[in-house]
């Protein structure tokens, strides 16, 4: 997650979730270029339900093809390249660590699939 600093626009700390663990933060002061891109990127975590996304992770391990998917990680992020909209989506990742396959599904923050690359 990376999270801007409101009193030093300029800076965003930098926090890691991995196996239950968070780690962080890291400050990380940004380029006038990477700020501008910031701001068009911004959204307010109270906008993402975990309900929402728990049910995206399940329909994403139901509409993923192959044996033994597990889930690997969550991105939810703005102004992908692909969505034309500039919606807040979230994509969900799975893999089969032992044949390979798997890919994300995107999903909109009210739960609707948008993308489904598996």
């Amino acid at each position: 997650v990376e999270v801007q600093v409101p009193t030093e626009p300029t800076y965003v700390d930098e926090y890691t979730w991995d196996d239950g663990e968070v780690a962080g933060p890291e400050p990380l002061q940004l380029l006038d270029m990477e700020t501008e891109e910031l701001e068009s990127s911004l959204f307010d975590l109270s906008e993402i339900d975990p309900a929402v996304m728990a049910a995206a992770t399940q329909q994403m391990l139901a509409n993923c093809p192959g044996d033994g998917l597990e889930l690997t990680h969550v991105i939810i992020e703005r102004d992908l390249t692909f969505d034309d909209q500039q919606r807040v989506l979230m994509l969900i990742y799975a893999s089969n660590p032992v044949r390979g396959g798997g890919g994300y599904i995107s999903f909109t923050l009210d739960g609707t699939m948008v993308r489904n690359v598996c």
